[in-house]
């Protein structure tokens, strides 16, 4: 706590803090098992709920109710500690709107969609994920960090009817998905990391830039190990190059998860997943001879779906473009805030996830 009264926190935006993100305070001596804000465990004064007000590179400010500040500012001579509970990270998709296009979308994005963010030239050199400029055919073109025009998207002239709005949905839908695939638990449970274990199931090894690269056609994989003594529940997506997200196991099977029992007498403790890579003929129609999937897994101690995690391709119909993305991302917030941060606190962390790029060559 400086002289003027301020919380500070040993952390800021190097450490990966963000603002409004809520922090439990506590006296380094406090037992585990009360340092969880549950309704159990309010006997004494601690945990403090605490909320991140400002945040600077290496440290960040901090705000308490009144009573809890009484509470922190006598202790803080002591030192306390500060645990994280907010396990999403407020990511927005930054895009660029270069000079031609401002005139025909509006950079005021609505308040249910806040992952969205445009931005321009004049505000700094905000590195963007993708770009939007018109060509010389006066049609909307998305680019990729490169400047390079991205494949498997609509071409929507300004001149169309409707266009401003159209290309609008593309670039939710674009930003929706980039959402999706940077989910992640900033608050993960290390012993519950501990409890798994994943391997290639072939000796393909990834490239210096993470990637696999894989034939077309071919089968890529891996296996899953459950090293605890409880069931392991997995929901496998796939982040696909038209622009799709599918839950691999739903589409297959019609369960949205694959539960691995602990090792025991009837059962192993392991399952193999091999999923075939291919280019999609869309692709391929392009004259396109390489793709990019992702693969991602959650791994939860409780059986967990997603219905709201999965998005249509995007249509290469200019006239039909997908306008469901606001509702799907505030009903997908809702479920991960349902499943994981219930009443148990053994078990409201004891979820993670990992990612894989697949790059898919027919050369």
């Amino acid at each position: 706590m400086s002289q003027d009264g301020i919380l500070h926190l040993g952390a800021g935006q190097m450490h990966g803090v963000y603002q409004h993100d809520d922090y439990l305070l506590f006296p380094f001596d406090t037992p585990e098992d009360e340092t969880k804000l549950t309704d159990s465990n309010q006997r004494g004064p601690w945990p403090v709920k605490v909320k991140v007000e400002t945040v600077q590179s290496l440290d960040s400010n901090l705000i308490a109710s009144e009573k809890d500040y009484t509470l922190v500012s006598q202790e803080i001579r002591f030192g306390l500690k500060a645990k994280p509970i907010t396990f999403l990270s407020p990511l927005k998709i930054p895009i660029h709107l270069g000079a031609s296009v401002r005139q025909y979308i509006h950079k005021t994005i609505p308040d249910q969609l806040p992952f969205l963010c445009f931005q321009d030239e004049s505000e700094g050199s905000v590195a963007c994920i993708y770009h939007v400029n018109l060509n010389r055919q006066q049609q909307f073109e998305i680019s990729d960090s490169l400047q390079r025009p991205i494949a498997n998207l609509p071409v929507i002239s300004v001149k169309s009817p409707g266009a401003s709005n159209r290309i609008m949905r593309v670039l939710q839908h674009i930003a929706l998905y980039k959402y999706y695939e940077g989910v992640e638990n900033r608050t993960v449970d290390l012993h519950f990391e501990k409890t798994f274990r994943i391997s290639k199931l072939d000796d393909n090894i990834p490239m210096p830039s993470g990637e696999y690269r894989v034939q077309h056609n071919s089968t890529w994989g891996f296996t899953i190990e459950n090293l605890g003594d409880k069931p392991l529940y997995i929901a496998l997506f796939n982040f696909t190059p038209e622009w799709k997200i599918s839950n691999l196991f739903s589409d297959k099977s019609g369960s949205p998860f694959c539960v691995i029992q602990p090792m025991g007498q009837d059962n192993a403790n392991k399952e193999e997943f091999g999923l075939e890579m291919e280019i999609p003929e869309s692709l391929q129609k392009q004259g396109n001879k390489n793709c990019e999937d992702i693969i991602k897994v959650f791994f939860t101690r409780r059986p967990t779906h997603f219905p709201t995690l999965k998005l249509p391709g995007i249509s290469l119909d200019e006239q039909d473009t997908f306008r469901g993305s606001a509702s799907l991302w505030s009903n997908f917030l809702e479920e991960l805030n349902g499943p994981f941060r219930n009443s148990d606190p053994a078990t409201s962390q004891q979820w993670s996830t990992r990612q894989y790029i697949i790059q898919t060559t027919m050369e």
